[in-house]
């Protein structure tokens, strides 16, 4: 949005908004390391801007900016339903699964 108040004052205003999923997939084989890495992943992304401008002058110009950015992700991993209890068989007690 866009606005001219008169030859002296102008404002503008952004805002844009994204939801994606994704899944993503490593080949073990490739990278054994890496099954941490793969899963099925949202993004919530919003980003806003502000401007105002303010000429005094044709030499002074006075200009106030601001912004804000937010994302949020989360990522499941492929065996985060695993209920198996793999702590629990080495012995190691209180870690859930």
């Amino acid at each position: 949005m866009d606005a001219n108040f008169n030859e002296k004052n102008q404002l503008f205003f952004r805002f844009s908004w994204s939801m994606t999923r994704n899944l993503f997939l490593v080949f073990l084989a490739v990278w054994p390391m890496a099954g941490f890495q793969q899963g099925n992943q949202t993004a919530l992304a919003q980003q806003s801007a502000l401007g105002y401008t303010h000429t005094f002058s044709p030499t002074l110009i006075n200009v106030i900016r601001a912004g804000l950015n937010y994302l949020h992700t989360t990522r499941v991993s492929p065996s985060a339903n695993d209920l198996s209890d793999i702590p629990g068989q080495f012995g190691i007690q209180g870690i859930p699964s």
